[in-house]
């Protein structure tokens, strides 16, 4: 009769070395085992943070009933009345602001006068820096270029067309303006 216990048995050297190799095997699968469980937990945490604040923006939205968003506004110049100005919400046309306008959002006009014409031309300067002599004790003004340089030097002051030109162009566009605003 035949019968099994446990007793000890001494590894041959193939054997311990196979047990060596499973060994080292084990320790890099735990390794990994180990890493995939710490980027786990690392993206959970991350996700469970993203939850939590997208639940208490949202919980700000239900508890205060609004949100504070870019809007598009327009100013409307003479509103409420002459001399002031206000911020117009253009979704809800709620008045945002009212304040004073400043000076120069008050100026109607460019104001510029024509030079009292004269029976006698003045010479044109010998330089050939302009098709119009200055008037007499008036300063010269610098006036930028096609190119929007005026440079170091002075050209002559804008013709008596030019200026009725800029007038009518400022005319025009602060009446879009208005137009545009009262829209």
């Amino acid at each position: 009769m035949t019968e099994k216990r446990m007793l000890r048995y001494n590894f041959t050297p193939e054997e311990h070395l196979a047990n060596c190799d499973e060994m080292a095997r084990l320790f890099g699968e735990q390794g990994e085992l180990e890493a995939t469980q710490k980027s786990i937990k690392s993206q959970l945490k991350e996700d469970e943070e993203t939850l939590n604040a997208k639940l208490g923006r949202h919980v700000r939205f239900v508890r205060d009933k609004y949100d504070h968003r870019p809007i598009d506004c327009k100013w409307l110049i003479d509103n409420p009345k002459p001399g002031q100005k206000s911020l117009v919400r253009l979704d809800t046309y709620d008045t945002v602001e009212i304040r004073a306008m400043d000076e120069w959002e008050k100026q109607q006009s460019l104001n510029l006068q024509p030079a009292p014409e004269t029976a006698e031309a003045s010479p044109v300067p010998a330089s050939g820096a302009g098709e119009q002599a200055a008037t007499p004790g008036a300063e010269p003004i610098a006036v930028p270029d096609a190119t929007g340089d005026s440079g170091h030097g002075l050209t002559p002051a804008p013709t008596h067309a030019e200026r009725k030109k800029l007038r009518d162009e400022e005319t025009a566009r602060k009446k879009a303006l208005r137009e545009a605003a009262t829209e």
